[in-house]
């Protein structure tokens, strides 16, 4: 295990956010959890950035082993959370009707961690009989800034690694990086593998 904590959770709310941009930072994505909820495919994405600078708009950029992708959505920001409908259908039609919501909440929990709340409801009618069903969770992810460790960092579409103090230990130079695991990381750069240790020095 590295250092992300991915967890359900029993929904109790969202702690105070005054901005969404104080939601801005880099998640690691434990099992694929964090990516699945914004639907992204790629199984090589072990951290995604999520930046809320500008208005009523979510950016996030991840790197895969193909290079850094960015990916937009727009939401609004309600109070306490960021809200984003992914599906928001009603269709009446004579005899028949069809209800299709699903969507996310992002906020933070009392610790300041992520914590998103996600929520789908399908229901259908014909005359008297309905059918559907609801799904509601919430899952909290820890920011990187928190991790008592070697941090990967973005600086101009390059990754690097930060210590506990925000000092440069690896240079950002890589096109795609692992987490250091006993004390070695698979680099990618310029369509070339390899590892380094904790000091950046090349294996």
């Amino acid at each position: 295990p590295f250092f992300c904590v991915a967890q359900d959770l029993s929904f109790k709310g969202f702690s105070n956010c005054k901005h969404p941009d104080e939601l801005s930072g880099t998640y690691v994505n434990r099992d694929n959890h964090l990516s699945q909820l914004f639907g992204i495919k790629s199984e090589l994405v072990y951290f995604i950035h999520l930046d809320f600078s500008e208005e009523n708009t979510l950016r996030l950029t991840y790197e895969t082993d193909e290079g850094l992708k960015n990916i937009s959505f727009e939401g609004k920001f309600k109070g306490d959370f960021f809200e984003i409908y992914f599906s928001k259908k009603l269709i009446p039609i004579p005899l028949f009707f069809i209800k299709d919501t699903e969507r996310i909440r992002i906020g933070c929990d009392e610790k300041s961690d992520l914590l998103i709340q996600y929520y789908q409801d399908s229901m259908g009618w014909v005359l008297f009989l309905a059918g559907g069903s609801t799904r509601e969770d919430a899952t909290s992810f820890q920011n990187i800034r928190n991790f008592k460790g070697l941090k990967p960092v973005f600086v101009n579409n390059l990754l690097g690694f930060t210590n506990n103090v925000g000092d440069f230990v690896v240079q950002p130079q890589y096109d795609f990086v692992e987490f250091f695991n006993h004390s070695v990381s698979r680099v990618k750069k310029k369509d070339k593998w390899g590892l380094i240790n904790e000091e950046g020095v090349v294996l």
